[in-house]
């Protein structure tokens, strides 16, 4: 057995189901949704957590690489590079199915402030909160003393704090900031893009026609410029993020228009799982049009109500997908807080590879109760703020309105 194993991860993450159903009022508090009429919030909401955990086991790598042999690498076995990959990819399909299922119900009709108020109350919060962490942690990484100008470490902190929708710099100096945090805040300037965009290429929301010919034209042209630069320009020209929204759209208009096969729930999770299968065997890179196609399958099976043989609806997979958000940005601090700072858990994690796993699935669970205190004592509380000022400003708009009529 090695550290990038796929066999303990799987394991691990049926402890953490099995720890997810304990009769713990910490959990009970997390809201579990009830079975009616929308089963896809049961089979979405249950999703996310495992793709979650599906980036904090690559990352996990990436940290037992740096203590062991001082090398900054991921996995060497592909599976876990591609579980990690396959996550951000659903996750960006998640966020745009979403959204564009909203303005397609609408028909493009919405308010736009509101939804950026909703949306600011939702990402910001434990963002900052992240931040605010990973600032205590590089100034005491270097000392508390100022090594650059005071102009610079404000335009640094600026950066961060606007979602680094232009960059994130090194704080102070410190070349390995984004290493703290394992990089995962690159995501959030691609969500704010998605939602910039919105009101923009809402316009073609309008009719379900127009929308299914933007979404294959969208699809073709990221797929296309994907294969293109991957092979011509560096790494950072991604387009896997727009070529996962693009898909998420797509199958948000064909939901909507209900082009869906018949399928159960059994049927469906059988094509899920073969998903998984070919994905493994089939995709040894990232990234390529084969893995997003079996990614856009698999999403496709999850929205039209397949859980993976009932996976995806049990109550601790709905807790654990509730606060996927804390789990994704948290993990690099808790990383970074077990394999770096504290000493005798590192020394722990080297003596063997049994001891590393023990080790590894105790940080899980212990970033699993950290994000579910931050769910419910930062996150809902939040959204609920965020939900409540925008419904004010719905409200006051409309007063305005009868009050000028």
């Amino acid at each position: 057995m090695t550290y990038d194993a796929v066999g303990p991860l799987c394991i691990i993450l049926l402890i953490m189901v099995v720890f997810l159903s304990l009769p713990i009022p910490l959990f009970r508090n997390i809201q579990v949704v009830q079975q009616r009429q929308d089963n896809r919030l049961y089979t979405i909401d249950g999703l996310r957590g495992y793709l979650a955990y599906f980036i904090v086991f690559l990352h996990a790598t990436v940290w037992y690489n740096l203590i062991s042999v001082h090398q900054f690498k991921g996995s060497e076995h592909t599976n876990v590079e591609l579980l990690g990959t396959t996550g951000l990819c659903i996750f960006f399909m998640v966020s745009s199915f979403l959204f564009w299922t909203r303005w397609l119900n609408h028909q493009g009709k919405i308010q736009v402030i509101p939804f950026y108020i909703k949306r600011f109350f939702r990402i910001a919060p434990i963002y900052y909160l992240c931040i605010l962490c990973l600032f205590i942690a590089v100034m005491s990484k270097t000392h508390w003393h100022l090594d650059v100008s005071i102009w610079s470490f404000i335009k640094q902190i600026l950066s961060w704090l606007s979602f680094g929708l232009f960059s994130f710099p090194p704080i102070n100096g410190y070349g390995l900031t984004s290493l703290l945090v394992m990089g995962v805040v690159w995501t959030i300037p691609y969500e704010w893009m998605l939602y910039l965009a919105l009101p923009i290429i809402g316009v073609f929301s309008k009719n379900i026609w127009l929308s299914f010919w933007f979404a294959i034209t969208l699809c073709v042209f990221t797929v296309l410029a994907q294969f293109y630069w991957k092979i011509h320009f560096i790494a950072d020209n991604d387009m896997m993020p727009f070529a996962s929204y693009a898909i998420g759209m797509l199958i948000a208009t064909l939901k909507q228009m209900k082009w869906q096969p018949p399928l159960n729930d059994i049927c469906g999770s059988f094509i899920m799982t073969g998903c998984i299968i070919l994905l493994l065997i089939f995709c040894h890179k990232y990234p390529e049009p084969l893995m997003l196609f079996f990614c856009g399958v698999f999403f496709y099976c999850v929205v039209s109500g397949g859980s993976l043989f009932g996976l995806f609806k049990l109550p601790a997979s709905q807790r654990m997908g509730r606060v996927s958000y804390s789990i994704y940005l948290c993990q690099g601090l808790i990383l970074y807080f077990f394999s770096d700072t504290l000493i005798f858990v590192k020394q722990f994690m080297l003596r063997s590879i049994w001891h590393y796993w023990v080790a590894f699935l105790g940080e899980c669970i212990i970033l699993l109760i950290i994000a579910c205190c931050l769910y419910i004592i930062v996150e809902k509380p939040c959204m609920d703020l965020g939900r409540e000022i925008a419904d004010k400003y719905i409200k006051n708009k409309r007063n305005k309105c009868v009050t000028t009529k």
